[in-house]
């Protein structure tokens, strides 16, 4: 079922999405743990491609592994009128439902200061909220943080026009909690269980949510330019634009939430780096711990499955498997923006992507493009003679219509080269494809369809490759 803020925006087809994502080449493990340049490398085209088919304006990344900022890159612009490009380090996206894993923070940091008990009925925290329900099982703060508390989901009625229009958390939850089903019997994604564990958040620290992030998560984490609800007008001009895209790119309204425990942080792609190498650092960053190494194993561990072989729920994040990784990750998105946390504990790997367009296709094919890099899925060919065989084919080509003779300084047609790799399990990747050898200098797709697709090389009169042939076009290898 569609849950607009969760990962996948309601207007990308699961097809589309799917054909996106396949679409995307697989990287050589030979590059797997080196130079950020070669990410960089790797990234941008496909980056390019995603964000042209996808009428991204702007996006940005930051990717962090072993404890560092590997990555962080802006691409495209934060306002298509001004042409504002985006900056990592700057420019501001709302980040949706990513929110919902702060106040998960929040709570268990509320339960490292033996303020809260996760397994206690949530009742003993809501003198001034009663949950409407017809059976006698508690509710805890397990179940809210795992979404298998069973509450009601309401759509309607969660924005408001204004800042000032946002309603406190017990007059807004009032008359919206109502148990439809038992608690911890199935994962059911639920913004009110998480809205009710942020109200919880604020009646136990005694202070407003925005205020609770800034002094224990934002700040020791260095997360200057994050908040939550209206960005600051100090900061102001550095959020980026919402759109939609319907043949020209629309502004969208700012939307402002009841509900904003479980919606409302802005941030930045190096805020949120820092907060990826504290998670990865098991709730500590630099010398700062915000967080137990027992509540940071249990916000990354699985609480509730709805079948063993089916991914489950953490607290805040649930759970994923990407190129035979179990990872951990939450998205968000609403009118204008998206955005995407990941984490790969085992591997020290985290990723961020935020958009300022409503395209979750977007988010999982930038996560997907990284891990593709640092672990492509595929094994070693039985045969290393084969593999090393393949290496001649690798290089750079370049579409074979273009000024041979023109120099730098003179006017003349160069298209930029691309890469042809050897991936680990045997093929080529080149053209957004990976492709294998079917007969000595012929390569054919491999595709998710009946379609047929080849390409053919050819040698030089000293048995080096020279061309590469596709549909009825020829690229010449660009020559070191």
């Amino acid at each position: 079922m569609y849950r607009r803020d969760m990962k996948y925006p309601k207007f990308i087809p699961a097809a589309l999405a799917l054909a996106l994502l396949f679409s995307i080449p697989v990287a050589s493990q030979k590059t797997a743990e080196a130079d950020p340049a070669l990410l960089e490398k790797h990234l941008d085209p496909i980056a390019a491609d995603l964000m042209k088919r996808l009428y991204a304006p702007g996006m940005a990344i930051a990717v962090v592994k072993d404890g560092k900022v590997i990555l962080s890159k802006g691409y495209g612009f934060a306002d298509v009128e001004s042409k504002r490009p985006v900056d990592p380090d700057t420019t501001i996206f709302r980040i949706g439902s990513i929110t919902k894993v702060f106040t998960a923070n929040a709570a268990l940091q509320l339960v490292d200061s033996g303020k809260l008990d996760p397994d206690s009925d949530v009742g003993a925290y809501l003198s001034d909220l009663r949950i409407q329900k017809d059976h006698q099982q508690k509710i805890t703060i397990r179940n809210l943080l795992s979404h298998t508390a069973g509450l009601d989901e309401f759509s309607s009625g969660r924005r408001a026009a204004a800042p000032d229009g946002v309603e406190p958390l017990d007059e807004f939850l009032s008359d919206r909690l109502v148990a439809r089903a038992l608690p911890g019997q199935r994962i059911s994604y639920s913004t009110y269980g998480i809205t009710l564990a942020g109200h919880i958040v604020e009646r136990i620290s005694g202070e407003h949510l925005g205020e609770y992030f800034l002094e224990n998560i934002f700040e020791p984490l260095e997360m200057r330019r994050t908040n939550l609800g209206a960005v600051p007008a100090g900061r102001a001009a550095d959020l980026a634009v919402g759109y939609t895209f319907n043949g020209q790119y629309n502004v969208q309204d700012f939307e402002y939430f009841h509900t904003y425990p479980a919606s409302d942080i802005n941030s930045t792609a190096s805020d949120m780096a820092h907060f990826i190498i504290g998670h990865l650092g098991n709730g500590r960053y630099k010398d700062t711990r915000f967080l137990s190494e027992k509540s940071a194993a249990l916000m990354h561990k699985a609480q509730f499955r709805n079948h063993p072989k089916l991914p489950g729920w953490a607290l805040g994040f649930y759970e994923t498997n990407d190129n035979n990784l179990e990872g951990i990750e939450h998205g968000g998105s609403m009118e204008g923006y998206a955005a995407l946390l990941y984490l790969l504990p085992e591997k020290d790997l985290g990723i961020f992507v935020a958009s300022n367009i409503e395209q979750g296709a977007l988010m999982a094919g930038m996560k997907n493009t990284v891990l593709d890099y640092f672990y492509p899925v595929g094994s070693t060919p039985d045969d290393p003679k084969q593999f090393e065989a393949l290496r001649k084919f690798a290089g750079e080509y370049r579409w074979d219509v273009y000024c041979h003779t023109c120099s730098a300084e003179t006017r003349g047609f160069f298209p930029r080269p691309f890469s042809v790799t050897v991936n680990n399990d045997g093929t080529l990747g080149f053209l957004n494809r990976r492709w294998k050898m079917v007969e000595p200098m012929v390569f054919k797709a491999i595709l998710n369809d009946d379609r047929e697709i080849f390409s053919v090389f050819e040698e030089d009169e000293d048995g080096r490759i020279a061309y590469l042939f596709n549909g009825s076009n020829a690229y010449e290898r660009v020559r070191e």
